[in-house]
């Protein structure tokens, strides 16, 4: 009897977990993770969504934020006016964190945790950067546009309806003219989640 009551409290256990909404996932996330916004602005931020007309939050350090994208399984926030945050529910268990910063070149930071916000452990990603020749652009101008590509940023991307992350690519050294003419030759990544990890 004793065996079977502590399967069904974890079963009990189990499902809630699992049963945890975005609205759930995002009010109990731990305060270390963004300081400036406490439990009680994440939930006035949240439960704000409904309302009409839509009223952003003044974080703790007097910035606006806002929730721009909310779905079952996706939120996008815009924390300040240079650094977003998504969240994208994979599954019943696990959630991806993508936080963003503008400053003024792109930047980005991936960690995956379980729906109450414990730490998993993911199949590493290859973050090399790989480039490919346009078939119209000469070789000489193709390696002038490589010797340019150092040092780079990686900026991640959740995306919306699918389980699925983007990797791209910025670079801190290069001016906007500069970006255009490489543009062309880097080759973005689109990773699909399977098992454990974005492969």
């Amino acid at each position: 009897m004793k065996l079977l009551f502590v399967a069904i409290m974890f079963y009990m256990g189990c499902s809630c977990v699992s049963a945890q909404s975005m609205r759930d996932i995002w009010v109990n996330m731990p305060k270390g993770l963004i300081p400036y916004l406490d439990k009680s602005l994440r939930t006035d931020l949240i439960d704000g969504v409904k309302k009409k007309p839509y009223v952003p939050v003044k974080n703790l350090l007097g910035d606006t934020t806002r929730i721009e994208k909310m779905t079952d399984n996706y939120l996008k926030v815009r924390l300040n006016n240079k650094t977003y945050l998504q969240i994208k529910k994979i599954n019943a268990n696990t959630i991806a964190v993508v936080k963003s910063w503008n400053y003024p070149t792109s930047d980005s930071e991936l960690n995956i945790y379980s729906t109450d916000w414990r730490v998993q452990k993911y199949s590493k990603i290859d973050l090399t950067l790989h480039t490919e020749r346009p078939d119209t652009m000469q070789e000489s101008i193709y390696n002038e546009l490589k010797s340019l590509l150092s040092p780079y940023f990686v900026v991640f991307t959740l995306l919306e309806k699918k389980n699925d992350l983007i990797v791209d690519y910025s670079f801190p050294l290069l001016g906007k003219k500069e970006y255009e003419r490489v543009k062309p030759i880097i080759k973005t990544k689109v990773l699909h989640w399977q098992d454990n990890g974005f492969k």
